[in-house]
């Protein structure tokens, strides 16, 4: 393991449409990334995290993503 760094997040956001027109929802978060190294050449990027809506409707979500993003 070459790197590893995490983050805690809180969101508020509001969604578009009429029926989400004056409403904010709120969700909090956490993740946790590393990078796996094999010598100088090969490395792959792990994350994993959840997430949590905090209103009525919130529902939780957990990943895990492999490989870096493409910009």
């Amino acid at each position: 393991m070459n790197r590893i760094s995490g983050t805690v997040s809180y969101d508020i956001g509001r969604a578009t449409g009429n029926n989400f027109a004056h409403k904010y929802y709120q969700g909090v978060g956490a993740e946790v990334m590393g990078e796996l190294r094999a010598g100088y050449l090969f490395y792959l990027q792990v994350r994993g995290g959840v997430a949590h809506g905090l209103d009525d409707l919130g529902e939780t979500q957990f990943y895990l993503r492999v490989g870096r993003n493409f910009y």
